[in-house]
């Protein structure tokens, strides 16, 4: 194995690692494959080639540098608990997977878990699709609806042999919104995990501690979690393939029900800011990436512009209980910014280092129209990818732990954004601290989960030569 850094110094193999464990590719379109294996022989065929070198044809997207032009497409592939085992890896392998607390939800599967991350006792997820249902999750990115489509071409005539075709119900697309918002109005994408020793530079983050690269990669750092080795795992990652459909015209018309009432709470007159203010208490950034703690409410004051880079996600919550940004908020929800050796108070799980998750993922539209992304007649939503070394100790506990959870000292009962089920009354920050707006509930359904495991390069060509 070629050990391939970059200037200034890479510790990995960046050849041998998925991309995007290491960088976000920023690209505008996305095509989601759940593959169901029929021939064992074509599959494996078609999975060794994707590991050939970048001059291939089509191949998985490695970590290495792009230099001054990025590829015109990159692509990444998992597997789920039944894909390894319909590829045959060792029985000794499929145990470890199936005993260790890390990954035992994998083998166990989303749909599984499910009643303890969202509260829903005995109640069966209704969704379209999940990780038992089909093998291998296959990735692809483009700058342009074009490149998408003819890529996709082009993998329809490979997959042929070794899957079965795809359907509606297989295949999710999305589509990024201009200026990196989502459809509840909001810039995303920012504020994720900053790897120690990554090569690949980050904006600063209030000093929170680096994160160890154990926590994406497998067989790196400390092994912070303690997880037991399996033959294919360095350089791998667990995720969960979530699709969110998002009610817009519902989270839309809570907004401006509830604004006045909030408003008035927090001595805000201008009814444009009163809906600025009450998304702004919803997630603790307003609409466009500001920070609560760096831009408190203060009457009808509001942030004109998006803050730069060097500002946007450089702040810590410090002694602040919620009084500045509320403890129920959804940014404090999934990253309570508490490192190593700090109180985190009602925070459950510190320090926030060790749960953090990488986010790969955009804004969906079904169907897809380019000229009128928020039309009321279209479905719409969040797909993508939420990944992290442990199952147990980051995808989940986060969502059960923080998300949807109550924290004693506030008394939303779950994230307002994001919460299953219904988030209820929102806390309030000041100068309405310790009261609460009118309830709020939930505009999200979950329509696809699905637990993938995506190995290191080299793995996967093993994998694919299992006998």
């Amino acid at each position: 194995m070629t050990d391939t850094t970059v200037p200034g110094g890479s510790p990995w193999p960046l050849d041998q690692i998925q991309g995007f464990l290491l960088r976000g590719y920023r690209m505008s379109f996305a095509r989601h494959f759940a593959l169901s294996i029929t021939n064992l022989a074509a599959a494996r065929s078609f999975i060794a080639h994707l590991t050939d070198p970048p001059s291939a044809a089509l191949h998985i997207t490695s970590a290495m540098p792009w230099g001054v032009r990025p590829p015109d497409y990159c692509l990444n592939l998992g597997f789920t608990y039944a894909g390894l085992s319909t590829l045959k890896v060792s029985g000794a392998d499929l145990a470890v997977l199936r005993n260790d607390p890390n990954y035992s939800s994998f083998a166990r599967g989303a749909k599984k878990q499910a009643n303890a991350l969202y509260e829903t006792p005995n109640a069966e997820p209704d969704w379209v699709l999940d990780d038992t249902r089909f093998h291998v999750l296959l990735s692809i990115w483009t700058n342009s609806e074009e490149a998408l489509n003819a890529r996709t071409d082009e993998l329809r005539g490979l997959l042929a042999d070794g899957f079965a075709a795809p359907t509606k119900d297989t295949v999710w697309d999305a589509q990024a919104l201009d200026d990196e918002m989502v459809y509840f109005g909001y810039r995303d994408g920012i504020a994720q995990p900053i790897i120690q020793g990554t090569p690949f530079s980050r904006q600063p983050d209030g000093e929170q501690d680096l994160v160890d690269p154990s926590a994406f990669m497998i067989g790196t750092g400390a092994n912070i979690y303690q997880a037991l080795r399996f033959s294919f795992d360095l350089y791998g990652c667990f995720g969960a393939f979530m699709v969110i459909r998002q009610d817009v015209e519902k989270f839309d018309a809570q907004i401006k029900q509830l604004a006045p009432q909030v408003g008035a709470m927090l001595q805000i007159t201008d009814p444009t800011v009163q809906e600025l203010a009450l998304k702004a208490v919803f997630c603790g950034r307003w609409p466009n990436g500001t920070p609560l703690m760096t831009f408190p409410i203060n009457g009808n004051d509001h942030p004109q512009s998006a803050p730069p880079s060097q500002a946007i996600d450089n702040f810590r919550y410090g002694s602040d209980q919620g009084l500045v940004c509320p403890v129920g908020s959804h940014i404090r929800r999934a990253n309570m910014r508490v490192n190593q050796g700090e109180d985190g108070g009602a925070f459950q799980g510190s320090p926030s280092s060790s749960h953090r998750i990488l986010r790969r993922a955009m804004p969906y539209q079904i169907p897809y129209l380019k000229d009128d992304r928020h039309s009321p007649k279209t479905e719409r939503g969040l797909a993508g990818l939420f990944l992290g070394a442990s199952l147990l100790q980051q995808y989940e506990l986060v969502l059960g732990s923080w998300i949807n959870y109550q924290f004693a000292s506030d008394s939303t009962l779950s994230d307002p954004l994001v919460g299953i089920p219904t988030p209820g009354p929102v806390e309030l920050p000041s100068p309405a601290f310790n009261e609460s707006s009118a309830p709020v509930e939930s505009c999200v359904d979950i329509k696809v989960n699905a637990y993938i495991f995506f190995p290191g390069i080299a793995a996967i060509r093993a994998i694919s030569m299992n006998d």
